[in-house]
């Protein structure tokens, strides 16, 4: 036996031996990823935009120096809950309204402020857990709010995107609608082609799929299409702001089985394929060709499909 073929059967052992001694716990790894679905805002709080929630999580030291050690929980426990309430507050100042905004930009507005602080408020406790720390323990609670429905962030934000979208439109000239800054970028990486089932040209069409992947779409609140140009074709444009609070403008999904199982997308979905993003503070736009948002927008003068959000963007795992 030669030196290399002993060294070979020497790394195979260790390996061997590691992974006796590390095995892999597959359903260990699911779980953790799991758990950390959804956007991070802070270190302290997450928003899972297909679950429609931000949540939050905040900590208590149990006192074990008192004799009632159920109160001294309880009291940890208390002190935990404001501290994520705290933390939930912060995580919504990071919270995508639409390409250029989040929510720190509409909370300088004072009375925006106080909407939002009253809202958080009260945030209910999805989560409570006791964590040993050395011969100490704390207290973890983990508070959510919804992002859309009744008395949500929605509620709040989604009012006044719609007012300054109608201010900007009575103090600017038609000329003067398409913003300078708004520039296309292409898609900044390929991703494999999956096969497009066709809406059947019999049937009205329920629903649209704009294929974003590979472009590393931002999700946020307010998503819009635009043209080659940079102008819009559909978002804020006419946006009934009742049912935008309560369902949200479009539906995110990372998969084409996903997207197309997904209400929205009903059983005839028109799937375009996005020929770019827009470019902004965020990359929260999709941008279709000319001949795509003429196709577009001349089936939903026919089916009405955009009038009623069925529209659903595909994009990257992880955004």
């Amino acid at each position: 036996m030669n030196n290399e073929t002993l060294s070979r059967r020497t790394l195979c052992a260790g390996i061997l031996t590691v992974a006796a001694l590390f095995p892999f716990d597959a359903a260990a790894f699911a779980a953790k990823k799991k758990k950390q679905d959804g956007e991070r805002l802070t270190d302290k709080a997450r928003i899972d935009w297909n679950k429609g929630v931000i949540t939050a999580t905040g900590r208590g030291a149990i006192d074990n120096r008192k004799p009632n050690q159920a109160k001294a929980y309880l009291s940890a426990a208390e002190y935990a809950k404001y501290d994520a309430i705290a933390n939930l507050l912060m995580a919504i100042e990071f919270v995508k309204i639409d390409a250029r905004t989040v929510g720190r930009d509409f909370e300088a507005d004072t009375t925006i402020k106080a909407e939002i602080t009253g809202l958080v408020r009260g945030a209910q406790v999805v989560g409570e857990r006791k964590i040993p720390v050395g011969a100490n323990s704390i207290v973890e609670v983990t508070v959510s709010t919804p992002l859309y429905g009744d008395q949500s962030i929605a509620s709040v934000f989604i009012p006044e995107i719609i007012n300054r979208r109608e201010e900007s439109d009575l103090d600017e000239a038609p000329t003067e609608r398409i913003l300078p800054e708004i520039k296309v970028e292409p898609r900044t990486r390929p991703v494999p082609q999956t096969e497009i089932r066709k809406p059947r040209g019999d049937k009205r069409i329920t629903g649209v799929i704009i294929d974003a992947r590979g472009m590393d779409i931002d999700r946020s609140m307010s998503p819009k299409i635009r043209h080659d140009d940079g102008s819009e074709v559909w978002g804020t444009v006419n946006a009934d702001p009742d049912y935008v609070i309560e369902h949200g403008i479009v539906v995110y999904a990372t998969s084409m089985a996903q997207a197309q199982n997904d209400s929205r997308a009903g059983n005839n979905p028109l799937i375009l394929r996005a020929s770019g993003r827009a470019s902004g503070r965020f990359h929260t736009d999709v941008v279709i060709s000319d001949s795509d948002a003429d196709r577009l927008m001349e089936l939903n003068e026919k089916d009405g499909f955009l009038d009623k959000y069925r529209v659903i963007f595909l994009v990257d795992p992880g955004k």
